[in-house]
C-alpha cells in the first residue's frame, strides 16, 4: 500500500485561512458591538490569528532535524521570536497600575475618615450614653427592690449623634477641570458615558457636546436626582435596568460634584452627538 502524498502548504492553509478569516472578522464585530474597547477588539483577533498557527502547524509536514550548531542557532532563534512577540504584545496592551488605581480609591475614601477630634468626640459620647444607661439601670433596679410600681409614661434617650461628615480631600489647589476628569474616572462614569472618543458601555449618552445643552444647575441635579430630567432617545434606559445611579448624593461630596459638572461644561463638540435634555413639565432645579 503506497503512502499518501504530502500535503501541499496551500493545502494545508486554505481552509483553516477561510476558517481564521471569518472567526476574526466575527469576533471583531460581535465585541464592537457589545462595546469592548479597540485594544480588546485586536486582542481577540489575534486569537483567531494564534489558532491559524496553531492549527497550520498540527498539519505542517516534520521538518528536517538540526544537528550541531545549527541546532544550538536554531534554538537561539527561536528565543528571540518569542521574546519579540512578548515584549510587542506588552508594549501594546494597556498595563495596570497600581500607583493610580491606589490614589483613586484613597480619593473616593477619605471623605468618610473621621479625625482625630472627631473621632475622640466620638468616644466620649459614647462613655456618657453607657454612663446614663448604667444610671437608670440602677433606679430601676432600687424601684423594683422597694416594691414600686414603676409606670413608665415616656422615657426619651438622647440617640447618638450623627458624626459629621469628614473634611473632603484637599485638592483645591488642582485645577477645577482636572478635578472634575478625576472625578469622572473615580466615580466610574466611563462605564456608560462616552467622552473623548474612548468606548464604553453605551448604557448611557454621549457627553461630549453637554456642556452646550445644560447649564450647572440642570447638571447638578441630574447627578444628585437622575430622574429629574432624562436625554432624549434614552427614555426606556431612565426608568429601566440600565437607568443612571441614585447613589451619587450619598456617595460624592459637594466639592466632588462642583469639580465634575466644571468638567463637564467644557465639553462643547458640536460634531458629537450628544442627545438633547428632554426637561419634564413644569420641571425646575431641585
Amino acid at each position: 500500500m503506497s503512502a499518501h502524498a504530502p500535503k501541499s502548504w496551500m493545502q494545508i492553509i486554505r481552509w483553516k485561512l477561510v476558517a481564521a478569516v471569518v472567526a476574526a472578522v466575527a469576533l471583531w464585530f460581535v465585541s464592537g458591538s457589545l462595546g469592548f474597547p479597540r485594544i480588546f477588539q485586536w486582542m481577540y483577533v489575534s486569537y483567531a490569528v494564534l489558532g491559524l498557527i496553531i492549527f497550520v502547524a498540527l498539519d505542517a509536514p516534520s521538518p528536517t532535524p538540526l544537528m550541531g550548531w545549527k541546532a544550538g542557532l536554531g534554538i537561539i532563534v527561536f528565543y528571540l521570536i518569542c521574546s519579540a512577540i512578548l515584549v510587542t504584545a506588552g508594549t501594546l496592551l494597556p498595563q495596570f497600575d497600581s500607583k493610580i488605581e491606589v490614589a483613586g480609591i484613597a480619593r473616593k475614601t477619605v471623605k468618610y475618615r473621621l479625625s482625630d477630634e472627631q473621632t475622640a468626640s466620638l468616644m466620649q459620647r459614647t462613655k456618657e450614653l453607657s454612663a446614663k444607661a448604667d444610671e437608670l439601670a440602677a433606679k430601676l433596679n432600687q424601684l423594683q427592690a422597694a416594691g414600686a410600681h414603676l409606670e413608665v409614661g415616656s422615657v426619651e434617650a438622647s440617640a447618638p449623634a450623627k458624626p459629621a461628615s469628614a473634611p473632603a480631600a484637599n485638592l483645591s489647589g488642582m485645577d477645577p477641570v482636572e478635578r472634575g476628569k478625576l472625578v469622572f474616572q473615580d466615580h466610574e462614569c466611563y462605564n456608560c458615558h462616552q467622552i473623548g472618543g474612548k468606548k464604553s458601555k453605551k448604557r448611557g449618552p454621549i457627553l461630549e457636546n453637554i456642556g452646550n445643552l445644560a447649564t450647572e444647575a440642570q447638571l447638578k441635579d441630574k447627578v444628585f436626582h437622575p430622574k429629574a430630567w432624562h436625554a432624549k432617545g434614552f427614555e426606556k434606559q431612565a426608568e429601566g435596568k440600565d437607568k443612571m445611579p441614585e447613589k451619587f448624593a450619598e456617595v460624592m461630596s459637594e466639592e466632588e460634584l462642583h469639580a465634575l459638572v466644571t468638567f463637564l461644561l467644557t465639553l462643547k463638540n458640536t460634531a458629537a452627538d450628544t442627545p438633547q435634555p428632554v426637561f419634564p413639565p413644569g420641571y425646575s432645579v431641585k
